[in-house]
C-alpha cells in the first residue's frame, strides 16, 4: 500500500508539487493576514471608544472649571447669600484678618496677676470665668 502511494507521488511532476506547495503557503499567509486585520479592527474600535470617553471627560472638566471660576467670584457668593437669606440688604461685610506674622499685639485691658498662694472661692472663680473681673 505504501509502495503504491510512494509510486504515485513520484509520478507527479515537480511543477505541480511546487504549485500545490505555493498555494498552501499563500493560503496560510492569507489566514495570518486575516487574523491580524481582525485584531487591528478590534483595537481601532477600542481606540475610538476610549477617545470618545476622553472627549466627554474633557468637556466635563471644562464645565467644572467654568463652575469653579464662577463660584470664586465675590458677586456670585454675595448673590448666593442674598438668595438663600444669609445676607440682607444693608449688611456690612466684615473680613477677618488673622494675626499671622505679628509677634507684638496689645490688649486693651490689663490682666491682674494672682499669686499661686491666693485661693479664690468657687463662686469667685466662676464669676471671673464668666464675667472677667
Amino acid at each position: 500500500m505504501f509502495d503504491d502511494i510512494k509510486r504515485r507521488f513520484q509520478d507527479l511532476p515537480k511543477k505541480q508539487m511546487v504549485t500545490v506547495g505555493l498555494i498552501l503557503i499563500i493560503f496560510l499567509v492569507l489566514l495570518n493576514i486575516n487574523s491580524r486585520l481582525s485584531m487591528l479592527f478590534s483595537k481601532r474600535q477600542s481606540v475610538d471608544t476610549i477617545s470618545t470617553e476622553v472627549v466627554a471627560l474633557y468637556a466635563t472638566d471644562v464645565g467644572l472649571q467654568t463652575q469653579i471660576a464662577a463660584v470664586e467670584k465675590d458677586e456670585t457668593v454675595v448673590n448666593y447669600g442674598r438668595e438663600n437669606g444669609f445676607i440682607q440688604s444693608g449688611d456690612i461685610p466684615v473680613a477677618i484678618v488673622g494675626l499671622e506674622g505679628k509677634a507684638d499685639f496689645s490688649v486693651d485691658e490689663e490682666i491682674e496677676e494672682t499669686s499661686p498662694d491666693q485661693k479664690l472661692s468657687n463662686w469667685e472663680l466662676w464669676w471671673y470665668l464668666f464675667f472677667g473681673r
